[in-house]
């Protein structure tokens, strides 16, 4: 039986995702940032004679789950995947890949290298390399918007306008940018951060910026100053010359993650 998870739980689910804490990076980051239930975020237990197969999570549009055996209640997780308000899911491809491909029929998937970083390698020179605040956040967004490669994750612009300001003015996320005059050409940020790592994402060079070593500069340098904090950055990659970007920076890759998209 799928059902919400009991506020009595928490400290005990806390403990069980530290355990595996790059791949339970996102359930334990927005249940750190957000607590177990918001108007866009909600927590589910897989249980069977008390005992917990799974856990599921949806922050807004997305999906992620994670077993700590597998899914009992099949049509429950079905269910979940099928709400209307959900259009992205994700988790590591070995747990997707044991479980019955029917589940996910209505969803396109990709999977991407996943990474983190202990040392950076280069000492990068980054001259233009500013922090993001709150009032970047359209700047931000026109630039996501302009994009190929996030064509497929874009949604609609007012609201990731929203959604990049709320996180940059809370604090619950941090970016590097690199302008030019009124145009955001190179941007990194985390998207989830938790006590012991973070998820950088969201890097990006205009195209007519590229080859100049900016996705670098603002890697760098938001690694820098997460791994000044004790905190362990990982990202994901799928693109050979982005991924050589990372490992020449000092990433490692470790494991597999696979993005689905409903359609």
């Amino acid at each position: 039986m799928i059902r919400k998870i009991r506020e009595t739980e928490k400290e005990w689910l806390m403990d069980r995702l530290k355990q595996d804490p790059s791949r339970t990076m996102f359930i334990y980051g927005d249940i750190q940032q957000n607590g177990l239930e918001t108007d866009y975020q909600e927590i589910w237990l897989d249980e069977l004679d008390d005992k917990i197969g799974a856990v599921l999570l949806r922050y807004h549009n997305n999906f992620v789950f994670y077993l700590f055996d597998s899914i009992y209640d099949l049509a429950g997780f079905k269910e979940r995947l099928d709400d209307p308000r959900i259009n992205i899911m994700s988790g590591s491809k070995s747990q997707i890949d044991s479980l019955p491909i029917e589940l996910f029929s209505s969803y396109k998937f990709r999977t991407m290298y996943f990474c983190e970083c202990k040392e950076l390698k280069d000492n990068v020179l980054t001259p233009s390399v500013i922090r993001a605040q709150s009032k970047d956040a359209t700047a931000i967004a026109q630039s996501f918007h302009s994009i190929t490669e996030f064509s497929d994750f874009n949604t609609n612009f007012e609201d990731r306008v929203q959604r990049i300001f709320d996180k940059l003015d809370s604090k619950k996320s941090r970016a590097f940018i690199v302008y030019d005059q009124d145009k955001v050409i190179a941007h990194a940020n985390t998207s989830v951060e938790t006590d012991a790592s973070v998820m950088v994402g969201g890097v990006f060079t205009l195209p007519e910026y590229r080859t100049q070593g900016l996705a670098s500069q603002v890697v760098y340098e938001l690694s820098k100053e997460c791994l000044s904090e004790g905190k362990i950055p990982c990202l994901f990659y799928d693109n050979p010359k982005a991924g050589s970007i990372y490992h020449r920076l000092g990433y490692e890759t470790f494991d597999l993650w696979t993005v689905g998209k409903k359609g």
